[in-house]
């Protein structure tokens, strides 16, 4: 085999390569708007339990009107902490379609992390946006949460 056809073959492959790491990273980046308390939220949803631990760490910024949506299959007490966090979130704890708890401007940690939040009761959805996001909003406890 001659060296072009060898450079062109590794060439290909390395594409491919490339093009099913990209399909298989971004697979799992769901993308969904929401209502709550009457503003519409663009959230990354969070279904996996990698997705989860990851949630918004290590990211330099959220947009004003986005969020992360945590999804789980059961209602439970839920903990958080704010590992990895470059800026503080508002967490909003909700159980059906209505805000249970609302933990404001939860502040920024490292990588030991030493303060957690957790839900007053069970819950099966779990929202972040930026610190302020609801009393900016006007989005308080009983409000409703809505899905498109």
């Amino acid at each position: 085999m001659d060296g072009c056809k060898f450079i062109l073959i590794i060439s290909g492959i390395a594409l491919f390569l490339a093009c099913v790491f990209t399909v298989l990273r971004n697979e799992a980046k769901e993308e969904q708007e929401i209502t709550v308390g009457g503003k519409k939220i663009q959230v990354e949803v969070a279904r996996t339990a990698k997705a989860q631990y990851l949630g918004l760490s290590n990211r330099e910024e959220l947009c004003g009107d986005c969020g992360m949506l945590f999804v789980y299959p059961d209602q439970k007490v839920r903990f958080f902490v704010m590992r990895d966090m470059n800026f503080p979130l508002d967490i909003v704890w909700i159980s059906g379609n209505k805000i249970v708890k609302i933990d404001r401007e939860a502040l920024p940690e490292g990588k030991n992390p030493t303060s957690a939040y957790q839900s007053r009761s069970a819950v099966d959805l779990v929202l972040e946006v930026n610190g302020g996001f609801c009393d900016a909003n006007n989005i308080g406890e009983g409000d409703e949460v809505l899905f498109w």
